[in-house]
């Protein structure tokens, strides 16, 4: 599964505990008011006796309800049966009121907030707009006798309070939802930089140790070959051998350090060496001097790759490399003979995939083929600056 087709249940991210902490407490005073009004009653509005105990069933009813609505928002959700626990909240909000009176009606504001967590558009318009005119009816109603102003404020107070109630959960509810996806983004940033770590250390390694084995083996070979017949000889090399060991050693250390410097002339000098050593003409025709350090690194690289694959893919006798700036752009080619059917000409090695991520993060292009000659071609070119 991609990180493009993977849902929120996929995230292994819990939702901030104290935003739901929030959202959940934000839910008691909702219930609670409309209950305790209608238990208690309100000066001019008394309350039956017994009011209490449909109140509070039916409060919880509805706090329930309006709960499941509020944390199915908060996880992003669409909530499956979402009409009908719309309906059962609307009848537990206006079957109570003929008994216990308008008190009871405020609960109209978890009413409106479920509306508009359940439904869209035009929808959502509607079933708010129909609940708040009845409550604007019953509160009128209520008040027949009253003077116009005290029944503008009432209605106008009581329609307010529903709207807050429901900007209040419903912006809660959305709030957890946001923070819920800033958590996920950010463990999908930390296994992308994980993930992005542990490509640039097997990158590293592979340019690293590729050609450090090579050189290993190249040099071991020959150290037995001159063993009998050129004991100093043999000495040179097999002290040389363990030079290019630590050196081995220190760039591993280095790579996992993150602070691998390589330079393009060291390599070049190192190259010549090794392909002079493996009894390979190399001819080189550089002229480089002063590139940018991040353009000069992806060329020390190139260097490294290509030559290792000369030596651990090809029966070559000649590789030339060379290298020169021209209309804004660098340059570097190196091209072997010989190039055996196990050579990573193709484009698929290990490798030159790993040249190649380096060298399109600098908005290079790099060409890897066989000739029509039946040579091997590395060819490299980068902007000369790059930002």
């Amino acid at each position: 599964m991609t990180a493009a087709t993977a849902t929120r249940a996929d995230w292994p991210v819990p939702t901030s505990r104290w935003a739901l902490t929030v959202l959940v407490v934000l839910h008691v005073p909702a219930v609670l008011v409309p209950v305790l009004l209608a238990s208690l009653g309100q000066t001019g509005f008394p309350s039956p006796s017994g009011a209490a105990l449909v109140a509070v069933p039916a409060g919880l009813a509805l706090g329930v309800l309006q709960l499941r609505h509020s944390l199915s928002t908060a996880r992003g959700e669409t909530l499956r049966g979402g009409g009908w626990t719309l309906l059962a909240m609307a009848l537990a909000v206006y079957s109570p009121v003929p008994w216990l009176g308008v008190e009871w009606s405020a609960t109209t504001a978890l009413l409106v907030t479920s509306a508009w967590m359940i439904l869209r558009g035009w929808r959502a318009l509607v079933a708010t707009a129909i609940p708040l005119a009845t409550y604007a009816v019953l509160v009128v109603s209520s008040l027949d006798g009253a003077p116009p102003g005290q029944v503008v404020y009432a209605a106008t107070y009581l329609i307010g309070y529903c709207l807050f109630v429901c900007f209040a959960l419903n912006g809660a509810a959305r709030l957890v939802w946001v923070l819920d996806e800033e958590e996920s983004a950010r463990a999908e940033l930390a296994a992308l930089a994980v993930g992005r770590e542990r490509l640039r250390v097997s990158r590293d390694l592979h340019d690293l140790v590729g050609q450090s084995l090579s050189a290993v083996s190249l040099k071991a070979e020959l150290s037995m070959r001159l063993l009998r017949s050129d004991p100093p000889a043999a000495r040179v090399e097999i002290e040389s051998l363990a030079g290019v060991a630590r050196d081995a050693q220190r760039g591993v250390r280095a790579i996992v350090r993150g602070d691998l410097a390589v330079s393009l002339r060291a390599e070049v000098d190192g190259a010549a060496a090794l392909l002079a050593a493996a009894g390979i003409d190399a001819p080189i025709e550089l002229d480089l001097p002063d590139l940018d350090p991040a353009v000069e690194r992806v060329l020390a690289w190139t260097v490294r790759e290509g030559v290792t694959n000369v030596l651990r893919h090809s029966t070559a006798s000649v590789c030339m490399i060379t290298g020169a700036r021209r209309n804004g752009t660098v340059a570097l080619t190196l091209a072997n003979n010989l190039v055996t059917d196990k050579a990573a000409g193709d484009g698929e090695g290990a490798g030159l995939v790993g040249l190649a991520s380096r060298v399109r993060g600098l908005s290079g292009s790099i060409t890897a083929e066989r000739t029509a000659h039946g040579w091997f071609r590395l060819h490299v070119e980068l902007p000369e600056e790059v930002e």
